[in-house]
């Protein structure tokens, strides 16, 4: 499995990777993984029950890692060269922002420059960033 494997290697390069079950992660089961920091580790401990917040820093970039979705079904899956492709509905906020709501779960995402049609709002589309660009936040409710 791809992401048992990346976990060993974030384990032989000294990161501590945190497993979380999630409304969305691979599609063998509701898991997804991040690196796990002291901070975390004290504001809150993670546990299966624990919500996640997904924070992705890179811009949707309309034509470049932002494409129209084959298949009308959410997900998060893992791509060839460490990219996270993250699939699900998208909302445009009006203000250079955008929502990505992947099975109840929503994402915040700036927009790159020129931003796409407002035609692209509400529709189902693919978002492939760079895997360490990913980071999973464990809150208490």
């Amino acid at each position: 499995m791809a992401g048992q494997e990346s976990d060993k290697q974030s384990a032989a390069a000294g990161i501590q990777v945190n497993r979380q079950d999630t409304p969305v992660g691979s599609p063998h089961q509701n898991a997804a993984a991040a690196p796990t920091s002291e901070r975390t580790r004290t504001v809150a401990r993670p546990s299966a029950t624990c919500p996640m917040e997904w924070t992705v820093e890179e811009d949707v970039a309309w034509g470049g890692n932002t494409r129209p979705a084959t298949s009308f079904s959410p997900g998060v899956d893992e791509e060839e060269g460490g990219r996270i492709v993250f699939r699900g509905r998208l909302g445009l906020t009006g203000d250079g922002g955008a929502i990505l709501e992947v099975a109840g779960t929503c994402i915040l995402f700036d927009l790159a420059d020129p931003p796409p049609s407002t035609a692209v709002d509400g529709t189902w589309v693919e978002i492939s960033v760079e895997r360490n660009s990913v980071s999973l936040w464990p809150y208490l409710l």
